[in-house]
């Protein structure tokens, strides 16, 4: 453990990289890592900014309508999705850039500015199957997500429906949706258990607690704060879930006192977001398709 002035020192650096791309690796002779990913952050930066000034964006405020439940036909919430390739792209540029921001911020506060041979590992867990593969809280969250969303829970509370402008299309879309949540997982992990949750339960352990009282608080203090930050007012948001998950994802991470895994958090973390996505997706394009049947036709199979 570094002194107290030094460690200081070090989060202000990765707080720099996290604003200044690249400072804060510069700062700390990791050079390659500030080409890779500072350099990327700074090119995803002025690609949201082209996109922005293009003109050809949909407006924030129209690309998701809500229709209350006592005013749609359907009896239920309605949430309607507007698209274009432009604003999917200016969405997957910041979802990048945001999350490579979380991920170098881990990387330099976690190793106290030295560098470290987990950085690549771990920006690739999602495909670490040698390493999650045999712990069971993975499966089980797996398993949990597939049963969630096979349940029809989604699609008895909202309907969704997707619009398409400009030639972009549900099949280009689904193609790229891995694309776009894979950085998620992995940056918010990094953020919320790999540097809060273990700065909670350094503080705590230094400050007199019991190492399981630690644990557990920094555990659930982390998974408040993650389920506040997923607030929105979209019916397929859900705080009180986000809560759970980042609960759950807490023990995957220090499943015990001196044992953690970042990397099974993150790919649980990552799987789940493309499961969840995939899945909006295709109860879209289901539900789109009992709208177009004749009316004569619901219920029967010919």
């Amino acid at each position: 453990m570094l002194p107290a002035t030094l460690r200081a020192g070090c989060t202000t650096s990765a707080w720099g990289e996290f604003f200044l791309p690249g400072t804060g690796y510069v700062g700390s002779g990791q050079y390659g890592k500030a080409l890779v990913i500072g350099g990327s952050r700074w090119a995803l930066t002025k690609q949201i900014a082209d996109l922005r000034h293009s003109g050809d964006l949909i407006p924030m405020n129209e690309r998701f309508e809500i229709i209350p439940a006592e005013e749609s036909t359907s009896g239920k919430i309605e949430l309607i999705r507007r698209w274009n390739r432009q604003t999917w792209d200016e969405y997957m540029a910041f979802t990048w850039q945001l999350n490579l921001g979380f991920f170098s911020f881990w990387d330099l506060n976690a190793h106290d500015c030295k560098p470290n041979p987990e950085t690549w590992q771990a920006a690739l867990a999602p495909l670490r199957i040698d390493q999650f593969g045999g712990n069971w809280m993975f499966w089980l969250g797996i398993g949990a997500t597939y049963a969630f969303l096979q349940s029809g829970a989604v699609q008895r509370q909202v309907v969704i429906r997707d619009e398409y402008y400009g030639g972009f299309t549900p099949e280009k879309q689904r193609r790229q949706t891995p694309l776009m949540f894979y950085p998620v997982g992995i940056g918010e992990e990094a953020m919320f258990r790999g540097s809060l949750q273990k700065s909670i339960f350094e503080s705590l352990s230094n400050s007199g607690w019991g190492s399981e009282s630690a644990r557990h608080t920094a555990i659930w203090s982390a998974a408040a704060l993650f389920g506040a930050l997923h607030y929105s007012s979209a019916p397929t948001a859900n705080p009180a879930g986000a809560f759970l998950l980042g609960a759950y994802q807490g023990y995957v991470y220090q499943p015990s006192i001196g044992k953690t895994d970042l990397v099974s958090a993150m790919a649980l973390h990552t799987w789940f977001d493309i499961l969840y996505n995939l899945t909006l997706l295709q109860i879209s394009e289901d539900q789109e398709e009992a709208r177009k049947l004749p009316l004569l036709s619901v219920g029967f199979s010919f």
